[in-house]
């Protein structure tokens, strides 16, 4: 009798064991899974908040996103922002618009290429991309101007003068005294006008290619802009 005491309390002892350790695993499981709910949640709320989109919370927008159009600094933002190169090189070296199309229009017998900007369907301006022979050779530029004949912006895609003295019309301070000139343009040794610019010192004959070129896109300008915007 006393035998079968022993056994049944040995064999309860047991039962209780087995059932803590299942109980303890139960609890484990449901930690872990709770944990897990929790992680994944957490990761979808993140998704669903971070969406990479690019929120710019800034007034005074005017809608002209263009490097030589820009109306606001807000615009000028975007620019800086958003927009990918638009000059590329082909297998020549030949500098290129990334995919835009141009128009071509003779001048003087020769043919350029010229583009029009446009905002909300209105017409804001062109680019003309127009060369003039310098003291090492051609200058290429591309020229901005907007649709009161204006300039808006110049830049130099291709020149080879001579270091320290025509490669400064690169030079910001430089390319600069042609905003917002238009009409035809004249180079002076005595200081800038409002129709002249300062000639650079030493390169005189650069100077007078560089205007030359922005010259050939106002003249451009004013076959194309009394066409199009009166």
């Amino acid at each position: 009798m006393k035998a079968k005491r022993i056994g049944a309390l040995a064999l309860a002892l047991a039962l209780c064991l087995s059932l803590g350790i299942l109980a303890g695993c139960g609890s484990s499981a449901s930690s872990a899974a709770s944990s897990e709910a929790a992680s994944t949640a957490t990761a979808e709320a993140t998704t669903s908040t971070s969406d990479g989109t690019l929120v710019l919370a800034e007034t005074g927008f005017e809608g002209k996103f263009s490097p030589f159009f820009a109306a606001s600094a807000s615009d000028q933002d975007v620019i800086d922002l958003t927009q990918l190169g638009l000059l590329g090189a082909d297998r020549k070296g030949e500098m290129i618009l990334n995919g835009i199309e141009g128009e071509t229009r003779e001048y003087n017998g020769k043919d350029y290429t010229y583009y029009e900007g446009t905002a909300s369907g209105d017409t804001i301006g062109y680019v003309f991309k127009t060369s003039a022979k310098g003291y090492g050779g051609d200058i290429d530029l591309m020229v901005g101007i907007d649709t009161s004949g204006k300039v808006t912006g110049v830049s130099i895609l291709s020149i080879s003068e001579t270091a320290g003295l025509g490669m400064n019309a690169k030079n910001e301070s430089f390319i600069n005294q042609y905003m917002g000139k238009s009409g035809t343009i004249g180079v002076s040794k005595n200081g800038a006008s409002d129709t002249e610019i300062q000639a650079l010192t030493g390169a005189t004959i650069t100077s007078k290619a560089v205007t030359s070129a922005v010259n050939t896109a106002l003249s451009l300008y004013s076959q194309i802009g009394g066409e199009k915007v009166g």
